[in-house]
């Protein structure tokens, strides 16, 4: 799993992700797939599994740190 330190931008609308930035590069969200969430404790964590037009991203959401994290990515 890898922290992602650059940004994932949202719509006003929905907290859905629409762009990811990664290692430099920007990736625009072209399909969200999978959503579903799940807890630790008091701590609620969003899942959204991903794709540009090649690249495919399973993004995880911390609830409480507002941190978004990189859990899978393929091609």
């Amino acid at each position: 799993m890898e922290h992602i330190d650059e940004s994932v931008s949202v719509t006003l609308i929905s907290a859905i992700p629409s762009v990811l930035e990664w290692r430099g590069r920007q990736y625009i969200i072209k399909t969200i797939g999978l959503h579903h969430t799940w807890r630790d404790g008091r701590i609620l964590y969003h899942v959204f599994s991903v794709s540009d037009e090649s690249m495919f991203f399973r993004l995880e959401f911390n609830t409480e740190s507002l941190l978004w994290r990189l859990t899978d990515i393929a091609e």
